[in-house]
């Protein structure tokens, strides 16, 4: 450090620091050279280092590109996407989407509905036999898309709910899933809550 004096308005240079003083100085204020820490030198160094094979391996080597590790992303994704509809039973989400929004999936899920579901839930979802389809509680498939397919078509042994995928389409069973689904939430009053709450 450096003491200043205000009257004469000379720099007092501290003994330590005499090796530090700079040839040049400005209005009677002189100035100290201290060096960069040590560890910062190094980790500035380091990096130069580090960036001339990065830049080759990747600008003129092997490197992958930008487009290159994007596709080995999305193959990892698709990867964890088709585990995941196996363990679904096979559960296509982008079909499922494109094919509800046709009027064939409007109709068909109705009448499938009332052929096949309603004797035990009841024509608006409301129970009987079976759960409770309008309000928060979900016994099975936790009122997920992909659950709520699972059950359709596979049944639940136990709970006496049939599987279905011997006698429905899978269009039937997309179109009805998504019937099933609109119930959520819309609370008519019938059998009480069942299963877990699922917000």
């Amino acid at each position: 450090m450096s003491n200043i004096d205000n009257d004469k308005k000379e720099v007092e240079v501290l003994e330590d620091e005499k090796e530090l003083v700079l040839d040049h100085n400005y209005d009677g204020i002189k100035e100290l050279d201290h060096p960069l820490p040590a560890w910062w030198v190094f980790i500035f160094i380091a990096t130069i280092v580090f960036a001339i094979p990065y830049y080759f391996y990747y600008t003129h080597a092997s490197g992958p590109s930008i487009r290159d590790e994007m596709k080995e992303e999305l193959a990892k994704i698709h990867k964890i996407q088709d585990e995941y509809e196996a363990k679904q039973g096979g559960f296509n989400i982008d079909k499922y989407n494109q094919f509800i929004l046709t009027e064939q999936a409007k109709k068909l899920g109705k009448k499938v509905f009332n052929a096949s579901c309603a004797a035990c839930h009841g024509q608006k979802g409301q129970g009987g036999i079976g759960p409770n389809l309008t309000d928060k509680y979900w016994l099975h498939g936790e009122g997920k898309l992909a659950g709520v397919y699972e059950v359709i078509k596979n049944g639940v042994g136990s709970k006496g709910m049939p599987a279905w995928k011997q006698s429905l389409s899978e269009d039937e069973m997309m179109a009805v899933t998504d019937y099933v689904l609109k119930f959520k939430n819309k609370f008519v009053k019938g059998k009480e809550p069942q299963g877990e709450l699922v917000e």
